[in-house]
């Protein structure tokens, strides 16, 4: 493994955050084979002292997993590709981890999705004396560590066999294909056309249901909350796609490179960090008040901390989508102000 201080920091926060998981485990374990609310025996009283010592370790596991993720991030996209022989990206940076640290990633993804969950429950669960969804909030917890073991060991594989003298291929590749002038302007095809106005009827469509979440003064009806949830999970890839295939042109100002982690370069103003916490908040939130209805309905204590939390969920999904929409929408309308045309068109 290479011996840079970026990637000896993600080693240890990810190792504190595995020791951390690990006692919350063995907690959340006991805790779901003895649990009886309400019970004033000495077994009860002692996994409720346990239940809130691993509610700290939890916290403080996933506060380092969410650092040391932060950090790789960081390490990916601005100081790795120095190390990595031809790469200019994070790009670079991956192909030499070959498909693991691609993998590495998504299980990271994943596990930053459950935590989530995990911590958005185990809030509700404050809101009451009684706790009624400590239960559930260890099940959780429990189906979490193996996503968290597998992105922790997959990081780990990853930049262990990093090739630092083999020469990648990276955003040079990309750049290769526009050899001409003319492969340079060509125009967009409608396919591309097309694929923005989705993006953009979509963005309105998702902004729409969030906001009317939002306002919603009791529980959201269950055709909203649907609603919600199918337009925001559907919007990230449609989001995703319209930015690498179209929108990210305008932020590199040439065409044809479609590489995402160019964005997060300096030279590019770094707009891929507000871009992707924007799509990433906004696949996490979108599921929130569909939970957030499950618990109200099997739990009608909570329900007033849940109808709170569900109106949260829309509002930072629709400020998301806005985000996302200034980010990067604003250096195509510049484009079109400055010049009068599409770049692309002739």
């Amino acid at each position: 493994m290479i011996r840079h201080p970026l990637l000896l920091s993600v080693l240890i926060m990810d190792s504190l955050c595995v020791l951390l998981a690990l006692g919350t485990a063995f907690a959340a374990f006991r805790i779901v084979l003895d649990w009886t609310p309400g019970s004033p025996t000495r077994e009860q009283i002692k996994r409720e002292i346990e239940f809130e010592s691993a509610s700290i370790k939890a916290g403080f596991s996933i506060a380092a997993f969410g650092i040391s993720s932060f950090i790789l991030i960081i390490g990916l996209t601005n100081i790795l590709p120095a190390i990595v022989p031809g790469a200019m990206c994070g790009t670079g940076v991956l192909q030499a981890t070959e498909t693991v640290g691609v993998r590495a990633l998504i299980f990271r993804f994943l596990a930053i999705g459950a935590m989530f969950y995990t911590v958005l429950l185990a809030r509700l669960n404050r809101r009451r004396p009684d706790a009624p969804l400590t239960p559930v909030t260890v099940r959780v917890w429990l189906l979490l560590m193996p996503i968290l073991f597998l992105a922790v060991t997959d990081t780990c594989r990853a930049f262990s066999g990093l090739a630092t003298h083999q020469p990648v291929d990276c955003c040079a590749a990309v750049y290769d294909q526009i050899r001409t002038v003319r492969a340079a302007g060509s125009p967009a095809g409608p396919f591309d056309s097309y694929r923005v106005w989705g993006f953009a009827a979509a963005s309105v469509m998702v902004s729409v249901c969030g906001l009317m979440v939002w306002l919603s003064k009791s529980a959201p009806r269950r055709w909203l909350v649907v609603s919600f949830s199918i337009f925001s999970l559907a919007w990230v890839p449609i989001a995703f796609t319209s930015l690498v295939g179209r929108l990210a042109a305008y932020h590199y100002e040439v065409l044809h490179h479609h590489c995402p982690w160019c964005l997060f370069l300096p030279e590019h103003r770094l707009v891929g960090y507000p871009l992707f916490a924007a799509l990433l908040t906004t696949a996490i939130e979108s599921l929130a008040p569909a939970v957030c209805a499950k618990t109200s309905q099997h739990f009608p204590t909570l329900e007033p901390y849940a109808v709170r939390r569900a109106r949260l969920a829309g509002l930072r999904v629709t400020m998301a989508v806005l985000l996302f929409g200034a980010v990067a929408g604003l250096p195509p309308i510049i484009w079109r102000l400055r010049f009068g045309v599409w770049m692309g068109q002739q």
